[in-house]
C-alpha cells in the first residue's frame, strides 16, 4: 500500500508535468513557424523540400530549436527529459504543425524496490499549429495591437508596370485584392526593414514607402495593462487615464478586426493629433524597453541573416523577464507588435469639411513587426525601425464570415494546441 501511495503519487506527478512540458514545447516551436515568416512563405516558396526543412526537419530546423530549448526551461521528475524528439507535416505551408514528444526516464522509485521495480518513465506527445487565414472566408480578430496603420504598399519591391493603381511608383501589395487579399509575392518582403515616418492626414509625405498614420483607438483603463513609470522610458505612463501613449507602451484588449473602421470606433487623428501624438517616440522605447533613440538601448534584437533564413530575437538587457536578458535565440518579446493594413495608399481623402479626414477606412489585414529601434522624427513624430515578421490577410475584406480566427495575444496568425500532451 506504501509503494501504491508513494511510487504511484510520484509517477503521476512526473506523467503531469511531461504533458506541460510536451506542450510548452510545441507551442514554442509553433510560434517560431509565425516568427520566421514561414506561414508567408517568408523562407521562399514554403512548398519547397528546402524552405521546409530550413523551418523543421526533426533536429537542427528553426522550430525543432525553439522547442527543444523550450522543452529543456522544465523538469519532469525533478530533472530535465532526457530526450526530446521533433516532426513536422507541412502539408499546407498556411497550417504547419509540430509535434513534440519528451521523455524522462530513470525516475526513481522508493518503496516498488522491494518489487525489485527500482525505476520508471514516463512521455507525452503535444502537437500545435500556426495558421495564416490568409486569402480565405475566414476574417482576421487580434488583440493588442498598436496604433500604426500601415497603407497596402509594398514599395520593396517594384514593378515597370504597377500592379497596384492605389499605391504609386510602381509598387506591389502586401495583400492583394485580386487574390481575396491573400499575401502577395509569396511573401518575399518578410525580413525587410520599414522605417515608419507618421503621416499628417491630407498632406504628401516625404516618404510615402515608409508611412504609417496614428491611430485614435478605443483604449481604457480596464482595457490595458501598463508597465510602472518607473521602467525604461516609461515615466509618462499614466493607466488610469489612458490615451495614444498607453495604446503603444501597454498591452491592451482592444480588439480590431477585418472592415470599416467606423463599426470599430478608430480613427485616424487630425493632423497627427496637432502635429503629433505627444511623445510618440518615448512611448515606442517604453513598449520594446530602450533607454533611448537607435540601436543597443537595452531593446531586444532581430537578426536577419538573408532571404531563405529564419529570423532570430536575442534578448535584451533591458528586457523584463531576466531570464531572457543577454539570451540568444529566444521566442517571445514585448518588441513583436501587430499592426493593421488598411486600402488605402497614404493620401487621405478629401472629407466634406475644412481638414481631410482618413476615416473610415478598410482593414484589409494584419503585419506582425520587431520593432528594432525608435529614431526622432519631424515635428516630434516618431520613426520606427521594424522588420517585418509575417502578415496575415482579410480574406473577404469586409469581414462577412461565420467564424473568426483569433490570434493569440498579439499574432495575427494563431499559435494553438490541437493535440495536448494529456490526450
Amino acid at each position: 500500500m506504501a509503494a501504491l501511495a508513494i511510487d504511484v503519487t510520484t509517477l503521476y506527478l512526473a506523467r503531469s508535468e511531461a504533458e506541460k512540458t510536451a506542450d510548452a514545447a510545441a507551442l514554442a516551436g509553433a510560434k517560431a513557424f509565425v516568427t520566421s515568416g514561414f506561414t508567408s512563405g517568408g523562407l521562399g516558396s514554403p512548398n519547397s523540400a528546402s524552405a521546409q526543412s530550413l523551418a523543421c526537419n526533426g533536429s537542427s530546423g528553426y522550430a525543432d530549436l525553439q522547442a527543444s530549448a523550450e522543452a529543456r526551461q522544465n523538469k519532469v521528475g525533478g530533472a530535465v527529459p532526457n530526450t526530446v524528439t521533433t516532426s513536422c507535416n507541412m502539408g499546407t505551408p498556411e497550417n504547419p504543425q509540430i509535434t513534440v514528444t519528451v521523455q524522462r526516464t530513470g525516475l526513481p522509485t522508493f518503496f516498488g524496490r522491494i518489487f525489485q521495480q527500482r525505476a520508471s518513465q514516463v512521455s507525452a506527445t503535444a502537437r500545435a499549429e500556426a495558421y495564416n487565414p490568409s486569402g480565405q472566408d475566414l476574417p482576421v480578430s487580434v488583440a493588442s495591437v498598436k496604433p500604426w496603420l500601415i497603407p497596402n504598399c509594398d514599395y520593396s519591391n517594384t514593378s515597370r508596370r504597377s500592379r497596384n493603381p492605389r499605391c504609386p511608383g510602381n509598387a506591389d501589395y502586401f495583400l492583394d485584392p485580386n487574390n481575396n487579399y491573400s499575401v502577395a509575392n509569396r511573401g518575399r518582403f518578410i525580413g525587410q526593414t520599414l522605417r515608419l515616418q507618421q503621416l499628417l492626414p491630407g498632406i504628401i509625405p516625404v516618404n510615402l514607402a515608409n508611412s504609417y498614420y496614428a491611430l485614435n483607438m478605443p483604449v481604457s483603463a480596464s482595457s490595458l495593462s501598463c508597465p510602472a513609470a518607473a521602467a525604461v522610458s516609461c515615466s509618462q505612463v499614466n493607466a488610469s487615464s489612458p490615451g495614444y501613449f498607453e495604446s503603444v507602451a501597454c498591452a491592451n484588449s482592444v480588439k480590431l478586426t477585418c472592415g470599416s473602421s467606423v463599426d470599430q470606433g478608430v480613427s485616424v487623428y487630425l493632423l497627427g493629433g496637432i502635429l503629433a501624438p505627444p511623445s510618440a517616440s518615448e512611448a515606442a522605447m517604453c513598449l520594446i524597453h530602450a533607454n533611448g533613440y537607435g540601436d543597443g538601448q537595452g531593446q531586444d534584437s532581430f537578426n536577419v541573416p538573408g532571404r531563405g533564413n529564419p529570423i532570430t530575437i536575442d534578448g535584451g538587457a533591458n528586457n523584463p523577464d531576466v531570464y531572457l536578458q543577454s539570451a540568444t535565440n529566444i521566442s517571445r518579446s514585448d518588441s513583436v507588435v501587430t499592426v493593421p493594413i488598411w486600402d488605402g495608399n497614404g493620401l487621405c481623402s478629401p472629407g466634406t469639411g475644412v481638414l481631410p479626414v482618413c476615416s473610415p477606412f478598410t482593414i484589409v489585414g494584419f503585419m506582425q513587426l520587431g520593432v528594432q529601434r525608435v529614431q526622432p522624427g519631424l515635428l516630434g513624430a516618431s520613426e520606427i525601425d521594424g522588420v517585418i515578421l509575417n502578415v496575415a490577410g482579410c480574406g473577404d475584406a469586409d469581414g462577412v464570415g461565420t467564424t473568426t480566427v483569433s490570434g493569440g495575444a498579439v499574432a495575427p496568425i494563431p499559435v494553438r494546441l490541437i493535440q495536448p500532451g494529456g490526450q
